[in-house]
């Protein structure tokens, strides 16, 4: 059975990024990838992730507060 969404530990998501050029990189940080056909589910994608990410944690800061 596949595990359910909450149950898997996004910390041991690994992305290798491979360029065009074929150099193979673990984080892109200060390379700039141009938005188009082929990169935009990817900027969707990871868009909605990072949302998601901010909106529980700001969900646990309030629940802290309380």
């Amino acid at each position: 059975m596949a595990k359910q969404r909450s149950e898997i530990d996004d910390s041991k998501i690994k992305i290798t990024h491979t360029l065009p050029d074929g150099t193979v990189r673990d984080k892109i940080d200060g390379y700039i990838i141009s938005y188009n056909d082929n990169t935009e589910i990817a900027y969707r994608l990871l868009a909605k992730w990072t949302n998601e990410k901010l909106s529980k944690k700001k969900l646990k800061q309030s629940q802290l507060q309380i």
